[in-house]
């Protein structure tokens, strides 16, 4: 409820207690990263979060996040405004839903008046329907948002498996009273209305911090003929007032009189209108944030009355409400059908605690409209970076964008250090191109206790034309290839453990915590003996009994989750990531210290551990039919090519044939990834 303070970390802590999570999605328009670091990121990441993204409005970012941990991108197809909050965690067998009002801010998640419904579904029950909506709203529109190849939207996509998995397993519930909603295929208002038994009203309760202008024009450059989403209501709605009451309500924020509702165009609407003030002199001293807007049907002959709930981000304007991507507003919502009661919006008011925080306007000549002050909207041709990811052992930064840029003949790619910006790579860009890999070697430092960390969390990238001048730059977040082993802008796992380790810890579903990773690199960067207690090259019998038992626990574990679950494609997903990953650090990854006897060893291990993975999903047809796009997406040819060829170089004639032996079981599982992506072509 809107006055209970219910902590979106609370309802995230709670939900799947001792489970690893498999995706994590949160949605927002503000977003403030240096808060979120320490106040909330702590708290979600105290358990194994195999794939976390967030997607924000590249407008409205307050601080840029100082961590990798989780993937970060601005949305790029919502030029004009990105609304929607969501969080959503996956469990294997559990999915959590937050909608509401609330940002990602200090503001959002502590200080203001938000409005939100938290939705839990499992093999017990819950709004299948909902989400149902979710995940068709992530895999079409909100994929719209990302460059379909770069590493955030890998982490979508595995949200998008993760949570078909899990609805597979909930039973049907048909007459559930929740619909999830989104404005990208239809504006909400036409959805709203398309959801009503009927258009005769009895009362609608309006709550919202925002509201478009004071006069009667188009609200945001697009909109067209609209003359606004209060005229709509009028337009749309035939009002039955019960015993001579106004049948619209609207609860608003005021400062000293000073109000965003336009209360010169509502005048003409005065005998229709109640409006509600939000008190100075309440207990609460939180402002308004929450979005809210409650419909109750008239009774008649042949009608019934109902009651709708509509909650969500969209304020009560237009550009919400009357809208679609990428010209209007990107929102979500939840429509919730309720009981009918008798005085029903009564009970619904009281519920939020409206009475104690709101009070009547008697006379309206005390409200003053103040203009909303609002930025030019993006043009949707407009340059903007839509995914920069480093592969970190490579040191190779790859970078795409979208956009009309056709005088473009390079780019620059220049780092945040300080307070100036700071260029450390470029390269030509070809005309139909929109992509460029660079060599970043001045993207990384490497301190006194050999701790490998990012100088900057976020790049700026500028096109220049020919004579080298400046037609068009971009901020964008920097995503990393691996970001589990990351924590905040400093790569601690191959500095915590070993990577015989962090195969044991992936095979059955632990790791160090987020906190524990805090404590090691302060523990290290105090230290001044750390950089001579490194892990020697593997040699004594204890160090390698421990190497093989590490392997065994991790292989075996990977064995039971492939075995027990031969029809996930989640877990096809990850298996491959997982393996073609060790795969590469076994033979790129600078922190590792194994002789190549254990290293010939590894490699072996994975080519049996990803054949035996294969063969595992061979009968079923369709994770089959997805092989080849999964593995492309993981670059899994590319890992086991690179490893064909380090066997190939190793001068060390004893273990000749061992090498032989392995390199023909790497070309069988190459071979069999082809042909896999051949027969899809066939079909």
């Amino acid at each position: 409820m809107l006055v209970e303070r219910v902590l979106v970390r609370d309802a995230i802590g709670s939900f799947a207690p001792g489970q690893a999570l498999r995706a994590a999605l949160l949605l927002t328009y503000s977003f403030d990263g240096k808060w979120l670091e320490e106040a909330f990121v702590p708290d979600l990441f105290e358990r194994p979060i195999a794939a976390a993204l967030v997607i924000r409005d590249a407008n409205r970012i307050i601080t840029e996040a100082p961590t990798v941990r989780y993937h970060r991108v601005n949305a790029a197809f919502s030029t004009r405004v990105f609304h929607p909050k969501l969080s959503l965690l996956v469990a294997e067998d559990r999915a959590l839903a937050i909608i509401g009002s609330a940002n990602l801010t200090r503001g959002g998640l502590e200080r203001n008046l938000e409005l939100g419904s938290v939705f839990e579904i499992s093999r017990e029950g819950g709004p299948r329907q909902l989400f149902e909506g979710i995940l068709s709203y992530i895999e079409g529109p909100l994929a719209k948002e990302l460059k379909s190849g770069g590493s955030a939207a890998a982490s979508l996509r595995d949200a998008a498996v993760a949570l078909r998995e899990v609805l597979a397993a909930v039973p049907d519930a048909p007459d559930t009273p929740f619909s999830f909603l989104h404005s990208y295929d239809k504006p909400l208002w036409e959805q709203v209305l398309g959801s009503l038994p009927h258009r005769h009203i009895a009362r609608i309760t309006v709550l919202s911090p925002f509201f478009e202008p004071n006069v009667v024009e188009q609200e945001d450059p697009g909109i067209g003929s609209d003359d606004g989403l209060f005229d709509r209501m009028f337009t749309d709605l035939v009002f039955h007032p019960a015993n001579g009451e106004k049948p619209v309500s609207i609860f608003f924020q005021q400062s000293e009189g000073k109000t965003l509702l336009p209360v010169d165009k509502l005048r003409r609407r005065k005998g229709e209108i109640s409006l509600f003030q939000r008190l100075v002199t309440s207990d609460e001293p939180r402002p308004l944030h929450g979005k809210f807007l409650a419909i109750e049907g008239a009774p008649g002959k042949d009608r019934e009355p109902y009651l709708f709930a509509i909650h969500g981000s969209p304020n009560f304007t237009s550009a919400a409400f009357l809208t679609c991507p990428p010209v209007g507003n990107s929102e979500i919502a939840v429509l919730t059908r309720l009981p009918a009661k008798r005085n029903a919006s009564a009970r619904i008011r009281s519920a939020l605690g409206l009475p104690q925080l709101f009070g009547v306007v008697n006379d309206w000549t005390t409200l003053t409209h103040v203009a909303p002050v609002r930025d030019p909207p993006q043009a949707p041709d407009s340059f903007r970076v839509t995914d920069a990811t480093l592969h970190v052992h490579e040191r190779k930064l790859d970078i795409s964008w979208e956009g009309n840029t056709p005088s473009a003949s390079a780019a620059q790619v220049l780092i945040e250090t300080g307070a100036a910006w700071m260029p450390i790579a470029s390269g030509t860009v070809a005309a139909a191109e929109k992509f460029l890999i660079l060599n970043v070697p001045d993207l990384v430092q490497i301190d006194r206790p050999k701790l490998l960390s990012l100088k900057s969390t976020r790049v700026q990238v500028q096109l220049v034309d020919s004579e080298g001048g400046v037609i068009a730059s971009s901020t964008a977040p920097i995503n990393v290839d691996c970001p589990e082993q990351f924590c905040g802008a400093v790569l601690v796992g191959a500095a915590m453990s070993t990577l015989d380790e962090r195969i044991a810890f992936a095979g059955w579903g632990t790791s160090y915590t987020y906190r524990q990773q805090l404590d090691f690199i302060e523990r290290q960067r105090a230290s001044e003996l750390s950089s001579k207690m490194a892990p020697k090259a593997l040699a004594h019998q204890a160090d390698l009994d421990r190497f093989f038992r590490n392997l065994q626990t991790g292989f075996r574990g990977i064995k039971t989750r492939v075995r027990s679950m031969p029809s996930s494609e989640y877990t096809i997903r990850r298996t491959i990531k997982d393996l073609a990953r060790w795969c590469w650090e076994t033979i790129h990854q600078e922190q590792i210290d194994l002789s190549t006897e254990c290293r010939i060893f590894l490699i072996d291990r994975l080519a049996r551990e990803l054949d035996g993975a294969l063969q595992s999903f061979a009968n079923n047809a369709p994770l089959t039919q997805r092989l080849k796009d999964i593995a492309t997406e993981f670059q899994l040819s590319k890992s086991l090519r690179s490893a064909l060829e380090w066997l190939k170089s190793c001068p060390d004639p004893r273990v000749g044939p061992y090498i032989a032996d392995t390199s023909g079981r790497l070309a069988v599982v190459i071979k069999s990834i082809e042909d896999a992506g051949a027969s899809d072509a066939g079909h």
